[in-house]
């Protein structure tokens, strides 16, 4: 999906470490995740499931960035 000034993309296996970085951050895994720590397995089974549920017609996990630039506007994502 893309506007002028927001695009958004579904996660992808490509994203794997950067998803589990973030997953990991302790500020994140607090609010997100109940501070459970988890592991790269978890988080490829994740991705799997965002593209299944986007699939179905349901909601999944995206990127945000900008066209406008060429980095993101959550760097650690890309």
């Amino acid at each position: 999906m893309q506007t002028d000034r927001l695009v958004l993309e579904p996660f992808a296996p490509a994203d794997a470490a950067a998803l589990l970085a973030l997953f990991r951050d302790r500020h994140v895994r607090r609010y997100l995740l109940d501070d459970t720590l988890v592991d790269a397995e978890w988080v490829a089974a994740e991705i799997d499931s965002s593209r299944d549920r986007f699939a179905a017609g349901q909601l999944g996990l995206f990127t945000a960035g900008s066209p406008l630039r060429a980095e993101y506007a959550a760097p650690f994502l890309r």
